[in-house]
């Protein structure tokens, strides 16, 4: 079933635009970005889970022990917006970061980053379940790159030797 059709797409031409439109991505950013377009706009005729089978929280980690969705739903978007700003922003750390690296040291980053911001979101969902013993708080359900960006971020920032300042 393609559930494409609904989805919108105005973004997504917008993303394509612009990264005709920018210097040669390395493979690996590019492969990403790819990804996670096709994907979103299910441009082959696969089974693609709903957002709602990936889409990652502590109960369906803890209770449900559903560890796929680990993978799968830092690649999974909630809109064309959510995906335009997150590929743009990754477009521009990974062309960075892939050149200074090299495509493998930066799959591997990408790979832990993906694992690891999951499982820190599963961890502060947890808490803030047992801190205000509040269920509520094991099934709030997340999808998107935005952690992994963050954590690249980070790298990025420290890369070209700049403070990361955090304004509250």
């Amino acid at each position: 079933m393609n559930r494409s059709r609904n989805k919108p797409k105005h973004a997504v031409f917008l993303l394509l635009a612009e990264l005709l439109n920018s210097d040669k991505l390395p493979p690996i950013t590019l492969g990403v970005i790819a990804l996670n377009a096709i994907i979103y706009l299910e441009l082959f005729e696969l089974d693609y889970p709903s957002i709602e089978s990936v889409c990652l929280s502590a109960w369906y980690i803890l209770y449900s022990k559903q560890w796929l969705r680990l993978i799968l739903s830092p690649f999974f978007h909630l809109d064309d917006w959510h995906l335009y700003y997150n590929m743009i922003s990754f477009s521009i750390k990974g062309r960075s970061l892939e050149k200074r690296y090299g495509s493998g040291y930066f799959l591997v980053l990408i790979l832990i980053f993906s694992i690891m911001c999951g499982l820190m979101l599963v961890g502060v969902e947890y808490l803030a379940f047992m801190l205000f013993d509040n269920k509520k708080y094991l099934r709030n359900c997340g999808a998107g790159f935005s952690g992994v960006i963050f954590a690249l971020k980070g790298i990025f920032e420290l890369n070209n030797k700049r403070k990361i300042i955090i304004d509250y």
